[in-house]
């Protein structure tokens, strides 16, 4: 679903990224955009009870030096609290999909989901071999905590958000124009604080994941103090970060040094960060080939801060055994743009290139803006109309409320009680209702997913679910996150299925152990009473 831009606009995008935090002002024009003005913020010295304060005041600053003709804002985070998961449903109607989608990624969770903020995103449709349709949902979740920090932050800098959104949705933006639609390609946001790998095909997302390894790892691990010819040496988080963008990742041990820092210490800090970072990487396109059975990509494009460490592309390459390519901004500036600065602030083009389509935003409603002027204006007016309304109402029927105040007082009082009595009464009313429909032989989809998901301990997750009516057979394709033990939690599966009220009969199909990933992929039949 989009929308249609107007033939020029100015807006503004902020990508917060830890310690640095980028802003962006630009004018789009219908695919065409042009950077008016960007500002980058480091917070690398600065303690963290006092990071929030400097970044409100630089950000005035920097909103002063740009002049912004509005004060909408399109916001990318980028964030170790993120999580993004790939999940498939029957075909349920709309108002159905994010109850069913919960019961799917709860146990995928460690906070409750009182505390975290969701959105998904329709990714594609399948048929199974029975011929059922399949419905495949990105979804994405954020602690609330992070997010209300966001809206404090730019409530404080006087701006209106219109969505917040993650680096993996936007950036499909950015791959060239030649590339062959038809064919999957990868994008690897190297940022600060993590690293976004995302698929897409048709200029469309297929799958995401966000792995907690960002350039902060490698400035942290620099940062260890080591024994050198007898003295104790550290570097500081700026002088680490200046060590990744002159020598980076050294090819061969040295015995030179940088400012009296040994080289061949250098990528002895790193390594531990860099092949855990190639683990997860592989991990991912193993993932994606084998578990989700999507092609593999035909090259990854590499973005983000990251890419201004040396010899970053080489080392990649020559682990994972991809080719890679710098993901190129398509971009008019009125003046030079540093390479950190074209790296850092690619999340925020694509984010403004993305502003008509549909795409996950993490914004609470309660913030979200209206974008048409005229409708605003009708909003005012009609708000101001039904306020002075109510304030006659309210003046007309005073002394009529002052005789029923304590009324009102003895019902507040007694109101928990009534609502617990309403709770009970419809509780009563689904188990009569389960009763019935199970007696009469039908199936309600959204039982059957929150069935399956109480009966699937917290190790274990489904990733697909195929439902054969006529047989009335569902077939459960999960992933166990543990390298043993495996016999025991597929053995507390299926005695959780048989102390079920809806399902029965299970029946292991097939078990296959991955040890050296931690994992074991299992496919099991459950008969529907």
């Amino acid at each position: 679903m989009k929308t249609q831009l107007a033939k020029k606009r100015k807006i503004l995008a902020l990508d917060l990224d830890g310690e640095l935090t980028t802003l962006a002002y630009a004018e789009l024009e219908k695919e065409k955009i042009k950077l008016l003005g960007i500002k980058t913020i480091f917070l690398l010295d600065i303690e963290e009870a006092e990071q929030e304060k400097e970044l409100i005041e630089k950000l005035s600053r920097s909103l002063k030096e740009l002049s912004p003709a509005g004060r909408e804002v399109l916001v990318c985070l980028h964030s170790g609290s993120l999580y993004v998961g790939r999940y498939a449903l029957p075909d349920l109607p709309p108002k159905e999909i994010p109850k069913a989608l919960r019961w799917q990624f709860k146990e995928a969770i460690s906070e409750s989901e009182e505390n975290i903020i969701f959105d998904y995103l329709f990714v594609k449709e399948t048929v199974d071999a029975e011929g059922l349709k399949q419905k495949h949902y990105l979804v994405c979740l954020v602690s609330k905590k992070e997010i209300d920090y966001i809206c404090r932050i730019i409530e404080k800098i006087n701006l209106e958000p219109r969505r917040i959104t993650i680096p993996s949705f936007p950036l499909f933006k950015l791959l060239p124009a030649d590339i062959d639609l038809q064919k999957t390609y990868a994008i690897l946001d190297f940022s600060w604080t993590v690293c976004a790998f995302s698929f897409y095909q048709n200029k469309q997302i297929l799958f995401s994941r966000i792995i907690p390894i960002g350039v902060k790892n490698l400035i942290n691990a620099l940062c260890i103090s080591i024994v050198y010819k007898g003295n104790k040496l550290s570097l500081n988080p700026e002088k680490a970060w200046q060590v990744l963008k002159e020598v980076g990742i050294p090819e061969e041990v040295s015995e030179a040094e940088w400012q009296g820092f040994p080289l061949s210490q250098i990528l002895v800090l790193m390594r531990p960060e860099l092949e855990r970072l190639s683990t997860e990487l592989i991990r991912s396109l193993d993932y994606f080939s084998l578990t989700l059975k999507e092609k593999n990509p035909e090259k990854i494009f590499l973005t983000g801060i990251g890419t201004s460490i040396k010899g970053l592309p080489k080392y990649l390459m020559h682990n994972i055994h991809y080719p890679l390519a710098e993901l190129l901004s398509p971009v008019e500036s009125g003046s030079e743009l540093s390479p950190q600065e074209r790296n850092t602030v690619s999340c925020s083009l694509g984010n403004l290139l993305s502003l008509p389509d549909k795409t996950i935003n993490l914004l609470p409603l309660g913030y979200r803006i209206e974008r048409m002027p005229v409708i605003q204006k009708t909003i005012r007016i009609s708000s101001l109309i039904i306020s002075l309304s109510m304030l006659g109402s309210i003046i007309l029927t005073l002394p009529k409320s002052i005789i029923q105040r304590k009324e009102l007082a003895l019902f507040k009082k007694h109101t928990p009680y009534f609502e617990k009595l309403k709770e009970l009464n419809r509780e009563l009313r689904r188990r009569e209702e389960i009763k019935s429909i199970i007696s009469q032989g039908k199936i309600n989809f959204s039982w059957i997913i929150q069935e399956i998901s109480a009966v699937i301990p917290p190790k274990a997750i489904i990733s697909q679910l195929n439902l054969n009516k006529s047989t009335r057979t569902i077939e459960l394709l999960g992933i166990i996150f543990s390298g043993e033990f495996v016999e025991n939690i597929v053995a507390e599966i299926m005695k959780n299925i048989n102390n079920s009220k809806i399902l029965f009969e299970p029946k292991l199909e097939s078990i296959k152990k991955a040890p050296e990933r931690g994992i074991a992929e299992f496919k099991m039949k459950v008969k529907v009473r």
